[in-house]
């Protein structure tokens, strides 16, 4: 289950960009308290960490692991906020019509690139 969430910890004093003064915005991906789930999920944080050392410059379009806690026997893993989902994006723009030809092909080029950033690291996606 992935929810919305401020982030109170951070950006207390000075307000940093996009973010109101209770915090900024993050996505909260809650694993389920049980021992299969959390192998699974720690596999998923050394992936995650691995693919942003290895992009710095954050331009390969991989989401950004932010930080990890536990909550009631929950592994949590904390991400940057995305504005949509591909399945929501073509609800709301492609219902009858599909969706415009150059944002498809933007879309396609920056899934490409963040497919070569995974191969070059060694990451199968499945």
């Amino acid at each position: 289950t992935v929810m919305r969430a401020r982030d109170h910890g951070v950006g207390r004093g000075a307000t940093a960009a996009g973010s109101s003064a209770a915090g900024p915005e993050v996505a909260i991906k809650v694993i389920r308290a049980n021992e299969t789930m959390y192998k699974a999920a720690q596999t998923e944080q050394a992936i995650l960490r691995k693919l942003c050392s290895s992009d710095p410059d954050n331009r390969k379009h991989c989401i950004r692991l932010l930080r990890v806690f536990e909550f009631r026997k929950h592994m949590c893993l904390v991400f940057e906020p995305m504005d949509m989902n591909l399945r929501d994006l073509t609800k709301k723009y492609g219902r009858n019509k599909g969706l415009n030809v150059t944002a498809v092909a933007m879309y396609a080029a920056q899934l490409m690139v963040a497919l070569r950033h995974l191969r070059k690291n060694g990451v199968l996606h499945a």
